[in-house]
Parts: C-alpha cells; structure tokens; sequence
C-alpha cells in the first residue's frame, strides 16, 4: 500500500524548526516519521497571505542560512499551480496577517478589523483556497491557536486576540471551508493556551511538540483515525458541526480555554533560552558587520550546544 502523499502550505506553525531546540522536528518531520506521510513541504516562516498568492512565498524570507547550517532542505518557491499532486493539502496562513496588523495599527479590535477589510486579506485568502481547492484530494485548512499566555507578549496581547478571533475565524475558515468542501483542524480550540511546552522560543511558534500535536490533528483530518500522540490533553474529537456563526465559535472559544488554569509565567532559565534564540534569528535579518558575524558565531555554538545536551537526555531517558 502506498503512503498518502502530503502538501503543506503556509506558515510557521508548519514551518516552525527555526524556533525549536531541535531544527528538524517541525510538522512535516512527524507527518513522516510518525504517521507514515510522504509529506513535500512548501511552508516558510513569517508567511502572510499576500506572500503566498499566487506562488509560495518562500524566495522572500530570510534564515536561508540558517537552514544550511542545520542541514535543511532549501525553501521553495513555486506557483501554487504548480504544486505537486496530493492526496492532502493543507494549508496554514492568517496569524502573521493578524500580527502584522498589531505593528501597524492601534490595538482595539475594531481599527485591526478596518485595516484586515481595506487590504482585502479575507478576499486574498479566499482566493488561495480556490486555487487550492480544484487539487485532487483532500483540502484541509488550520486556525491559528492562540498564542502562549505563559509569555509577557502573549500574555498582554491574549485579551484582544481572544476578541478578534470570534469575528475571523468562522469566515475566514468555516464558511470558507464549507464552500469548497475543505475540512479544519481548528488549533484555537486545541491548544492549551498555559501549557509553555507546546510553544517554541517565542509566544506564537509551536514547540516540538506542539508541532508533533498539530501533526497528529493533520493526520486525523487526512482520515487517520488511529493519529495519536502521548500528552496529557488528547486529542478532542472531532466536531459534530463547525461553528456556523459568530457567537457559538465565541462560546465554544471561551468554554474551551476556561479548561485551563492559569498558570505562573515561564520560568526565569527557560525565558532567558527563549529570548537567546530570538535574539539569534533576529541577527540573522541585520545587515552584515562585524558584530552580527560575531554574534551569529557565539550563538550557533551555543544554540549546537544545547541541542547536543537535549539529545544526551533524550537517550538517557530511553535508557
């Protein structure tokens, strides 16, 4: 029997090796390795909407570097068109639109929901499911989850994500899904919002784990029912109807994260690794001088290091 054959398009919640310890276990790695996908990966980081129509998008990010120290295939830019056949495609954008517009705007919910409409992000994004959707194969779209409350960022920007979340996500994704036969793996009513080991480095990336967790709900959308994966929340089942308007996706939204307690913020040493590794990508984008080359070299040493001591304990914890 053949392996299902797999396309991602999208973001950094597929594409989030950048952000995690070990570079290699993103989305596409456990599709593979876990639920026997032949996965082909178009995903990149920092992808918006506008990056992705009409080709992928990938010719315009950085960390290209970064990629080929870690031995990673190269990003990949191709017309989505021209993608290879399938007998899934799924595809993640939208929270990089969303957080581009909290850079650009004032942060009440009403002045990001204006901009959204005058840029016409929702039309752009209506657009690629179509393309997408005339593919042999499954369609299967992802909603972003909301980003880590554990975080100072995630923390003080959780209250107007919450909010702007109920007035996107069932038309962005539900009634978009529903006109194209497309089906959702919805992340904001998975993701336990408090629990930092599913977030990378940052408050809006997913961890190894929370990629192998993302993968899983793939894979179950993909029509494998014996995904699974071993974390304390399992996955939900699948919903019976999606949301078909506004208030009952705010009342599933708010019934889903009131399961979690709130917790204390990220420990000290763990915030400390996270700002590191932020600080190190964020070098990568400055201009070349002395400084960013020094830089790059002390934190890939230590970046190395610390990946080599996560995959001591790995085995030691096998044993």
């Amino acid at each position: 029997m053949s392996r299902p054959r797999v396309v991602l398009v999208g973001d950094s919640v597929l594409d989030s090796g950048i952000w995690i310890s070990h570079a290699h276990r993103d989305a596409a790695y456990f599709l593979r390795r876990h639920h026997g996908f032949d996965t082909d990966d178009y995903s990149t980081d920092g992808n918006r909407i506008v990056d992705v129509l009409p080709t992928t998008g990938a010719a315009r990010r950085a960390f290209v570097w970064h990629r080929r120290i870690h031995n990673l295939p190269p990003y990949r830019d191709v017309p989505l068109e021209e993608l290879p056949p399938s007998d899934v495609t799924v595809l993640s954008l939208g929270g990089n639109d969303l957080l581009h517009c909290l850079r650009r705007v004032r942060l009440t919910a009403d002045a990001i929901l204006r901009d959204l409409r005058e840029r016409g992000v929702r039309e752009r994004y209506e657009r690629i499911v179509e393309l997408l959707a005339r593919r042999e194969g499954k369609l299967v779209l992802v909603v972003p989850y909301v980003p880590n409350q554990r975080s100072p960022v995630g923390w003080s920007l959780g209250g107007l994500v919450r909010k702007l979340m109920p007035e996107l996500v069932p038309t962005w994704y539900y009634e978009t899904a529903a006109r194209h036969g497309a089906t959702v793996v919805d992340l904001s009513l998975d993701f336990n919002p408090y629990d930092d080991q599913l977030y990378g480095c940052t408050s809006i990336e997913p961890s190894a784990a929370g990629s192998a967790r993302i993968a899983a709900l793939i894979a179950r959308a993909a029509g494998d029912d014996d995904a699974h994966i071993d974390t304390p929340l399992p996955l939900p089942p699948p919903p019976s109807a999606p949301p078909s308007s506004t208030p009952s996706y705010a009342a599933q939204l708010d019934e889903h994260l009131a399961r979690f307690p709130e917790r204390r913020p990220i420990p000290l040493a763990r915030r400390v690794w996270k700002l590191q590794r932020t600080l190190y990508f964020q070098a990568l984008l400055m201009p070349v001088s002395v400084y960013s080359i020094v830089y790059l070299l002390l934190m890939t040493r230590y970046i190395d290091d610390h990946q080599k001591e996560q995959g001591q304990a790995e085995g030691e914890s096998r044993r």
